[in-house]
């Protein structure tokens, strides 16, 4: 490749240039690339991996590039987006199995330590500044975290950041395309944040790309116990996904994309153009479920009729800064894999499974700390330290206070984004306990009443059709029960009973 420095920058032709369709692994040969995009990337736990890059060439083809933490400051603020640089010493990878950033590239490169860079100076025809791949709503499909996609659209019903049970950040609101499609859009952590602080600095209809999400099943807001199971400060039920749609997912690489010079954002915008913006849409994809109201759900309960035990009432948690994760056993004392260190003084915190059921059925929610307490109105705690000068044997599966919620009737607030299915059962998480006198607290119904479907009280009809929504209706109906116990005051799932 001939080459001249010109005013510290090199300018160079590109004739024995090499272009990411002649990549192969083991590749050692110089390259030119424009820079299309940079970010930072973490693992689960938050701790930075990496800093990543997508590199266009001369051909308008893309690549996804990586430089892991140990030698990512080699070029970060270096490489800068929307300039040409010539690489050398790089290597090339086959692209990952999963989490593929650009889902059909054959190969990805390693920025290394040894990587030779220098930003040149030559005609830009051919390189693509803007590359993304955009899926269209009505093309989605289930990634199941082996690829991200890219999405256009403009946003609706975004509302503040809420906090899950599991004390996670996130921001729902839904994604509307030129078509009348929607699809449901979850932002995690400080995106979301930082999604209401940029779309505030907009003014009129919010256009975004978000790149780099996942495809995800939408289970439903509120599963079976369509009664009782009530998310409490829920979106508008217009722009509600139906369970069995989909949903998109942010990652650690998930961008927010929303400037006026991409030529992509603009073409979107023009295509705005006579559409009815307030016009009623449609979900990605339909659920085939039965439709229900929320003025429904905020006025029954549910009876809790067991407590498993297999797994235990509770967990051994670290105690180190904000850290809550569940703490196992190395070199003899407890150890957190979180914070990668040693707990010498765990906490014990509440992780109630639950068994609840109305008059649609079963399902079992699981009460983390916050929420346990204010079911049993006791710490976890105090109720190990009871259980530990008890001579009651009972007392030794399941401590007392625990045994007399059996029966009992109450009010969970559950989140849309908890939901798992275990084979045969389903599950969510409870963010909280609806107790007398709160805002959305609403009356018990006697035992009977959950059960019986003449109980549910009749709407009038104008508010059942300002609120329908879906909702699903299981398949799988849960495990029967047996009624007696046996030595170990457990069932074959671990579930305490009235014998």
């Amino acid at each position: 490749m001939s080459k001249a420095v010109v005013g510290g920058v090199m300018e160079t032709g590109l004739n024995d240039g090499l272009c990411f369709d002649q990549l192969e692994v083991g590749s050692s040969m110089s390259i030119v690339v424009m820079v299309c995009r940079s970010w930072d990337s973490d693992n689960v736990h938050g701790r930075y991996i990496s800093t990543d890059y997508i590199f266009s060439d001369r051909n308008g083809d893309s690549i996804h590039a990586t430089a892991r933490s140990n030698v990512a400051h080699y070029f970060v603020d270096k490489l800068k987006e929307g300039c040409l640089y010539l690489l050398k010493n790089f290597t090339v990878v086959k692209n990952r199995p999963a989490y593929r950033i650009l889902k059909d590239s054959q190969y990805m490169i390693e920025l290394q330590g040894s990587t030779v860079f220098k930003k040149v100076s030559v005609d830009h025809g051919g390189f693509e500044r803007y590359h993304f791949q955009i899926v269209q709503f009505e093309d989605l499909e289930v990634t199941n975290n082996k690829y991200f996609v890219d999405v256009i659209g403009y946003v609706t019903t975004a509302a503040n950041v809420s906090t899950t049970s599991t004390g996670k950040r996130a921001l729902e609101f839904n994604l509307r395309n030129e078509r009348g499609g929607h699809v449901a859009v979850t932002l995690w952590g400080k995106l979301g944040e930082s999604f209401i602080a940029q779309k505030a600095k907009k003014a009129g209809v919010y256009t975004v790309i978000l790149s780099s999400m996942s495809v995800k099943q939408y289970l439903g807001i509120l599963f079976n116990l369509y009664t009782c199971l009530s998310v409490i400060h829920v979106p508008c039920t217009k722009c509600l996904p139906l369970s069995g749609s989909l949903v998109l997912s942010s990652s650690s690489s998930t961008l927010i994309i929303d400037s006026n010079n991409i030529p992509l954002l603009e073409s979107f915008n023009a295509s705005l153009r006579g559409v009815d913006l307030r016009a009623e849409t449609q979900p990605a994809r339909d659920g085939p479920h039965a439709v229900t109201t929320i003025a429904e759900l905020l006025q029954n309960s549910v009876q809790i009729t067991g407590i498993r035990t297999k797994n235990s009432w509770f967990n051994f948690t670290c105690t180190g800064g904000r850290c809550r994760k569940g703490v196992t056993r190395k070199d003899g004392t407890f150890w957190c894999e979180a914070c990668d260190n040693a707990v010498y003084f765990p906490r014990a915190r509440y992780r109630l499974m639950v068994d609840v059921k109305d008059m649609t059925g079963n399902v079992v929610v699981v009460l983390f700390d916050e929420a346990g307490e204010q079911l049993v109105k006791k710490s976890a705690k105090s109720l190990l330290d009871e259980q530990e000068q008890s001579t009651n044997n009972d007392d030794m599966v399941l401590p007392e206070a625990l045994r007399c919620l059996i029966g009992g009737t109450y009010m969970f607030e559950l989140r849309s984004h908890t939901y798992y299915q275990y084979g045969e059962y389903e599950s969510f998480n409870c963010a909280q306990v609806l107790l007398p006198g709160s805002a959305n607290y609403a009356s018990p119904s006697s035992v009977d009443d959950i059960l019986d479907p003449a109980a549910v009280p009749a709407l009038s009809s104008p508010v059942k059709k300002a609120l329908q929504f879906g909702v699903v209706t299981p398949d799988k109906r849960a495990e029967k029960r047996s009624s007696n116990l046996d030595c170990t005051g457990t069932d074959s799932e671990g579930v305490p009973g009235k014998a």
